[in-house]
């Protein structure tokens, strides 16, 4: 018997548009089996999600980085891990050094920050549900240090992200996590920041063995979360090495993928 289930946002649980279907979100809820979203975003883009599907377990947000659970309307955070306030300003400054003709832009817990609007800003609005704030470095961090989640760059270019992802690991920072989520994105989190430690915790917690968990996924850094579960279902749109992890292979993200896979493969009824 499955008794959780974890999933990415998207290209698995999300369509084009960024949302869940009405279909998808039925089949969640009359699943009944307690559901963990596992992504990059951050609560605030999740809260969406979490209200249509009307959970009430815990979530992972900024790829393990913040596992949190809503409780009576209240962001109640069970572990955290975040870039020290003196590397996220060694960071952003090497970033407006080295790559000043990129975007990027960097968030706590609550709050979307850049400090230039580009076209990876916009496409960044454009899924999600949160508006950045606009500010400049050295005034942002002179300020009382908050806790910086997640530094997300947008690069269009493949050289160009090439470039990027050696600079940045080859500063050899073991704090730092250098992660391409996407064909266009470079996120740079904690070390500990992983949607494997989400996993680990959610197990840990409520005591659940792997062979009783199932996960669903689609890209390269789904992997350890894939690896972390006994029923590890792999979506029709993933490329063929995130296949070779799957137990099960279910339809694309726009055929309501995750809902085919729970009915198809975990229905309890």
């Amino acid at each position: 018997m499955i008794k959780h289930i974890f999933t990415d946002l998207d290209g698995t649980l999300l369509n084009e548009q960024g949302q869940v279907t009405d279909v998808t979100a039925q089949t969640v809820i009359d699943s009944h089996i307690p559901f963990t979203l596992v992504s990059a975003r951050t609560p605030n883009d999740m809260e969406p999600i979490v209200a249509k599907l009307q959970l009430n377990s815990p979530q992972v947000a900024f790829n393990g980085g913040l596992i949190y659970r809503k409780e009576e309307e209240k962001r109640v955070i069970l572990s955290e891990s975040f870039i020290s306030w003196e590397l996220a300003k060694e960071i952003i400054t090497l970033i407006q050094t080295n790559f000043e003709e990129l975007g990027f832009s960097f968030y706590d817990d609550d709050n979307w920050y850049t400090c230039r609007l580009d076209e990876g800003i916009e496409k960044e609005a454009s899924i999600g549900s949160q508006t950045p704030q606009l500010v400049e470095r050295e005034a942002f961090f002179k300020q009382k240090p908050v806790k910086i989640y997640k530094i997300m760059l947008w690069i269009f270019d493949e050289d160009k992200m090439k470039e990027a992802t050696d600079f940045f690991e080859g500063l050899g920072i073991e704090e730092l996590a250098i992660v391409q989520s996407s064909p266009f994105t470079l996120e740079l989190t904690d070390s500990q920041a992983k949607k494997s430690k989400g996993i680990d915790f959610i197990l840990n917690h409520y005591q659940l063995e792997s062979h009783e968990v199932a996960a669903f996924g689609d890209g390269h850094n789904d992997i350890p979360m894939l690896e972390k579960v006994g029923h590890p279902v792999v979506m029709a749109n993933a490329s063929d090495e995130v296949k070779s992890y799957a137990k099960y292979l279910t339809k694309s993200n726009l055929e309501n993928g995750v809902s085919y896979g729970i009915n198809t493969f975990f229905n309890q009824k």
